[in-house]
């Protein structure tokens, strides 16, 4: 395997299963306080090419499950995952969001990536990286929420390629020799 560290294996990943729910109901005649929560996971990934000679190319796939549910007159839930490169582009991403309060269309949606694939290309020596946050938020004032979310980001191809013009390591000092070699025929005969 040309994998080496944590996911050293095809189809090794990371990922975590999160859920967060609450209510508040104005149903009782007292009023009870609204209820709201926040959870956030922040991933961080790191490719490293150790060798002099061949460039990988990493593919990763990304699986999730989203389940979200507001009621009540006013209740919101979001649920989403994103996945960005060191220079902040969105390489993959979710978002799952329902407002009994504000029904219309731009607040209760299920959006995702047209793939759920990314791969990055590590050239000989180079190390790139990339991150992923896991992110859940709802709130009542007068219903209930709820939200689930299960992501899972994995290894899923490694392709090799080493057609590199990079000499190999002891390619260099054979050379080097060959040169002072014919330098030292070349002064003999002079």
């Amino acid at each position: 395997s040309q994998l080496q560290g944590q996911l050293s294996e095809l189809q090794d990943g990371l990922g975590a299963e999160v859920s967060i729910r609450g209510r508040s109901s104005q149903d009782t005649g007292t009023p009870v306080a609204a209820s709201s929560g926040l959870i956030a996971i922040d991933y961080f990934f790191s490719l490293q090419n150790l060798s002099a000679t061949d460039t990988f190319t990493v593919s990763f796939r990304a699986l999730t499950v989203h389940s979200i549910s507001a009621s009540g007159p006013d209740a919101f839930v979001q649920s989403n995952l994103s996945v960005l490169d060191a220079a902040n582009n969105e390489l993959y991403f979710t978002d799952y969001r329902a407002d009994t309060a504000n029904p219309g269309p731009g607040n209760n949606f299920q959006l995702s990536s047209a793939s759920d694939t990314f791969a990055f290309t590590v050239l000989p020596g180079q190390s790139l990286s990339f991150s992923a946050l896991l992110k859940q938020i709802g709130g009542a004032a007068d219903g209930s929420y709820s939200a689930l979310l299960s992501a899972y980001l994995l290894v899923d191809n490694v392709r090799v390629d080493g057609n590199n013009p990079v000499p190999a390591p002891g390619t260099l000092p054979l050379l080097v020799l060959a040169l002072l070699g014919c330098a030292t025929v070349l002064r003999r005969r002079a």
